[in-house]
């Protein structure tokens, strides 16, 4: 028997493969209405016929516009999933990586109610590395957590407690970050030393003092984590304004942090 998770990553993978392929009668089995979206050109929400209209449109402007999904992780009615913008070359017709998407999907009797979603700026160019295979995505079949993936919430949240200044023990950072951890944000790929995470944390949380920042969606499977979240801080900066809300996708190692991919909408733009 598939489980609710497994439905819900099939639904999934329709929207981004087979829709797209063309068939735009599968939206009524991929959606449930009213549909809502939360996005960088803010929240809307949608009917069979406005959904339609917005997907067609979205193929007319990008003619041959395919999907890769790099990674999955799923646990009761979420989905979140790593993609990849592929359209064809200029010079050929072979399909070439233009951007990199994280969504979260929130699914109701296994057809999405609601989406969250963000993108890395395509001046910036796809994140680095391979897809992970179908067989390696992290689906959740139970809903008691593993021992596991409740020590890789502890240090999901332990991270949270400090990164968005509910605490300054930044020499707990050494316990909750591998000895290498890569960091693929908006604008660039860099692999961070533990010290380096320490100054980062340290100068981020001096550089905005006062700032409030949590998670809005938490959830764990096997060795990945999902999130979204929101900075709020007290005086607007050029870099930030005054809120910063993204996704953010983490892989564990020996329950230790080591690989994060995050995407943010414009600043000043909240998920409501």
């Amino acid at each position: 028997m598939t489980s609710m998770e497994g439905r819900n990553v099939e639904t999934a993978e329709r929207w981004c493969r087979d829709v797209f392929e063309g068939d735009l009668d599968l939206l009524d089995k991929v959606f449930t209405y009213p549909y809502v979206l939360h996005s960088p050109r803010g929240t809307v929400s949608q009917g069979p016929e406005s959904r339609r209209a917005a997907v067609a449109a979205a193929m007319s402007n990008n003619p041959g516009l395919r999907w890769q999904i790099d990674d999955i992780v799923a646990r009761g009615d979420k989905v979140a999933c790593r993609l990849t913008a592929m359209q064809p070359s200029t010079e050929s017709s072979e399909l070439e990586p233009t951007t990199t998407w994280l969504e979260i999907h929130r699914l109701l009797n296994g057809r999405i109610a609601e989406t969250w979603v963000c993108w890395r700026d395509a001046a910036v160019g796809p994140w680095q590395g391979e897809s992970v295979p179908h067989e390696r995505w992290s689906i959740a079949f139970s809903e008691t957590l593993t021992p596991n993936e409740e020590a890789n919430l502890a240090t999901l949240n332990r991270w949270g407690d400090i990164r968005h200044n509910r605490s300054n023990d930044f020499d707990a950072l050494p316990r909750l970050v591998a000895d290498r951890l890569i960091l693929h944000g908006p604008v660039q790929t860099q692999t961070l030393t533990v010290p380096d995470v320490l100054r980062v944390a340290a100068g981020f949380a001096e550089r905005y003092s006062g700032f409030a920042a949590k998670y809005d969606d938490v959830f764990v499977v096997g060795d990945r984590a999902a999130a979204r979240f929101c900075y709020r801080f007290p005086e607007p900066s050029p870099e930030r304004g005054s809120l910063q809300c993204g996704i953010g996708v983490y892989r564990f190692e020996d329950h230790r942090i080591a690989e994060y991919w995050q995407a943010n909408l414009p600043n000043d733009v909240d998920w409501t």
